[in-house]
């Protein structure tokens, strides 16, 4: 996509497999701490927040749409 607008430059170092795995580990390690370090919570917390909600009517509504 970016290379469709006229920016691929942004990502080009990836085609570079050193770089490529350098920021695979960056992202993961970002994918694993990004609720709890933005204030939003574990994915723990998230689920069973979500079970508890699709237990309701207003989420049986939502799946029927």
């Amino acid at each position: 996509m970016y290379g469709a607008v006229k920016m691929g430059w942004v990502f080009a170092f990836l085609k570079y497999p050193a770089a490529r795995r350098l920021f695979d580990r960056l992202y993961d390690f970002w994918a694993a701490y990004r609720l709890p370090v933005t204030g939003r919570g574990s994915l723990d917390d998230h689920l069973r927040e979500r079970a508890v909600e699709c237990g309701s009517d207003a989420c049986k509504a939502r799946k029927e749409m």
